[in-house]
């Protein structure tokens, strides 16, 4: 049987990983996003399995690990959130550029705001 790792080995892993994990977001990589999110959150489970360190040195890691945590998590947040308002405008643009497309190819009636030129 293996020796469970120390809370502040697991707090000081998942702050680096939540800061890569951030780091991906921001990039819009969503591919290495989901695999940090599953590494993310074997390390939560080792935590909770984790004795609770009696140390005042290992304590304070854990400590400057949350602050890290909660401060990447804000972050991370506010690069998803940026993404999916990029993706709201992209379908908003697509369905403009349908609605022309289908005004003009499908020989019907041009909808109200949009200008039939014949230059």
């Amino acid at each position: 049987m293996t020796t469970p790792l120390a809370l502040a080995d697991i707090a000081r892993d998942l702050a680096r990983v939540s800061q890569v994990l951030c780091d991906a977001l921001e990039a819009g990589q969503f591919d290495a996003a989901e695999h940090l999110v599953m590494t993310r959150g074997l390390l939560l489970d080792a935590a909770e399995a984790a004795p609770w360190p009696t140390d005042a040195l290992e304590l304070a890691v854990i400590y400057d690990a949350r602050r890290v945590v909660a401060d990447t998590a804000a972050r991370s947040e506010a690069a998803v959130r940026r993404s999916i308002e990029a993706g709201h405008s992209a379908l908003g643009d697509l369905g403009t550029g349908a609605r022309a497309m289908h005004a003009y190819l499908a020989g019907g009636s041009l909808g109200s705001g949009w200008v039939d030129r014949h230059d």
